[in-house]
């Protein structure tokens, strides 16, 4: 048993199991994204269009810096939240419905980042992007799959609903 008393069950399950689950996704999930932003990089720097590079040229340059800005952000919100579980007195108990509301916007968040970069890793790379040695047609079906870890996307919007003014009647 990990609980004390009646109903603590319940309540360390979705606060360590669910809601850190998913701070977890987040991180893997951001991972990810700068694992394929590295292979994108790697690519367009070797890749030339008329004797320039392809990340030389605005376009480009400008979905790559998307890309690294979107993981960024990723980073630093599942941080931030990661930072609030390791002081309880201030932000609340993992178990709290608006906590369960930040893990769930941060995993959403980076899912929706790995998204966004292996797609437009896919756009850069054209038919390189889905070739086994490269590596993004790997990262673009474990991106999905730890989207959908401990509830999917709908379930991480309707958490965080729940967190802005509690569960429905």
């Amino acid at each position: 048993r990990i609980d004390t008393e009646p109903g603590q069950g319940a309540k360390l399950t979705k606060g360590y199991v669910i809601g850190l689950g998913r701070l977890a996704g987040a991180a893997r999930l951001t991972g990810l994204s700068q694992a394929v932003l590295e292979i994108v990089l790697d690519y367009t720097k070797k890749r030339e269009i008329a004797g320039t590079p392809v990340r030389e040229r605005s376009m480009f340059a400008g979905m790559l810096a998307e890309m690294f800005r979107a993981i960024e952000l990723s980073r630093q919100y599942y941080l931030a939240a990661t930072w609030m579980v390791t002081k309880p007195e201030i932000y609340g108990y993992p178990w709290e419905q608006h906590m369960l509301a930040r893990f769930s916007s941060a995993r959403s968040f980076a899912a929706d980042t790995a998204e966004m970069v292996t797609n437009r890793a896919m756009e850069l790379m054209g038919s390189y992007g889905y070739a086994y040695e490269f590596h993004v047609e790997k990262y673009m079906r474990d991106f999905k799959i730890c989207k959908l870890w401990l509830g999917g996307p709908q379930r991480d919007r309707l958490d965080i609903a729940q967190g802005l003014y509690g569960p429905f009647k």
